[in-house]
């Protein structure tokens, strides 16, 4: 699975959109930290069986944290990130068609990270929020087998 970079100025204008939103039945926000992984599988299950969602990882909730300081980043914990992003192509049987994963490049609530600092501020590339994109998809009845109509 492919993580697809947003170009900067999308990604500048998504960011904006994204910090004074709150949760929904169609977007989700997750801080990555240990936990992460089983939290953001049963999000995707359930955007995966109702009319899709979005996922954001590295961005705190609203709940806690406030406009940009809501930005943590992937970095924070990369092998949680790794450890969904394979779970993602081997937990859900049959898998899940239409899943995507974003890169937002932006910065972070505590300053560039060390690679910006050596770059300018034109080319910034934190990558703190991975979105995952999730369309709709059902599970087939129990004990279906063959696929069919109703289990596509």
């Amino acid at each position: 699975m492919n993580i697809v970079d947003i170009p900067p100025i999308l990604a500048n204008t998504l960011i904006k959109q994204l910090l004074p939103r709150g949760e929904s039945r169609q977007l989700e926000f997750k801080r990555v930290s240990g936990k992460m992984v089983g939290k953001a599988l049963e999000t995707v299950c359930a955007f995966a069986n109702t009319a899709g969602g979005m996922l954001v990882l590295g961005l705190a909730d609203l709940k806690e944290f406030q406009g940009p300081a809501r930005l943590f980043g992937v970095e924070e914990n990369a092998e949680a990130v790794d450890e969904l992003q394979r779970k993602l192509q081997t937990e859900f049987l049959p898998g899940i068609d239409g899943l995507k994963l974003r890169r937002i490049s932006c910065v972070l609530n505590n300053g560039p990270s060390k690679d910006e600092q050596a770059m300018s501020d034109a080319a910034c590339a934190a990558q703190p929020a991975c979105a995952l994109h999730c369309q709709r998809w059902h599970l087939p009845p129990a004990g279906c087998r063959q696929p069919h109509d109703e289990c596509q």
